[in-house]
């Protein structure tokens, strides 16, 4: 549905004109919990899109995105809502040209939900976008400050901006297990910051490889004074 209000309505009557309905499954593929979201904000395709969504999380305060400014507004912190929550029904609705934002802006920045659904709900398994022999390489930096995380995650991305890898060749390269790498990658390729490739080559040795993350690595933490 389209939504359509004045610029000037107050925030609440504009979420209450939104006429939100349930999303429907992408592909066939369907899920539970943060898997039903991860999979329909992955079919919402890539940002800015003029799409609102509502997060329903049983128990908790419903947690609201723009994809048109790429930001998310919840009335808890991200870290409050369960990893697991109980059920979580997604609801979406199509915007007019022009119309307002139905939270007040800037909200907060999208990779930081992401970043938290992606990495965690589909546990070591690949995502259900994702295509056997794909390889990721890095587009565009996370702003790790606003992100939980830890070195691992700085060695997988540094490994991922200097070439294009799989799970089990990012694993080797950044010397992580590949479960930390399948996380990273169904992380990434959700928040839109990897491209994907079925023909890049397959990357150096790892003996090779472990060297060149693990000095990016050292160059980002001189110039973050780490």
């Amino acid at each position: 549905m389209t939504a359509t209000w004045a610029q000037g309505a107050p925030i609440d009557s504009r979420q209450t004109a939104v006429s939100f309905e349930p999303a429907a499954e992408v592909g066939g593929v369907s899920g539970t919990g943060w898997a039903r979201v991860a999979v329909a904000v992955h079919g919402v395709g890539p940002t800015p899109s003029p799409v609102v969504m509502r997060l329903d999380v049983a128990g908790y305060p419903p947690i609201l995105i723009d994809f048109r400014h790429r930001a998310f507004e919840s009335k808890l912190p991200i870290g409050g809502y369960p990893s697991a929550p109980e059920s979580v029904l997604v609801h979406q609705a199509r915007l007019a040209q022009g119309d307002a934002a139905v939270f007040g802006l800037p909200g907060s920045d999208l990779d930081k939900l992401l970043w938290r659904i992606g990495f965690t709900c589909f546990g070591d398994q690949p995502a259900p976008w994702l295509l056997v022999g794909e390889r990721y390489r890095l587009q565009r930096w996370p702003n790790f400050v606003d992100l939980a995380h830890h070195m691992d995650h700085i060695r997988m991305s540094a490994a991922l901006a200097n070439g294009f890898h799989t799970a089990d060749e990012l694993a080797k390269a950044a010397g992580t297990d590949r479960s930390a790498a399948q996380r990273l990658i169904n992380a990434f390729t959700l928040m839109r910051v990897v491209e994907a490739s079925m023909t890049a080559a397959v990357p150096v040795t790892a003996a090779a490889s472990a060297d060149a993350p693990r000095s990016l690595f050292r160059r980002l933490r001189e110039k973050l004074g780490m």
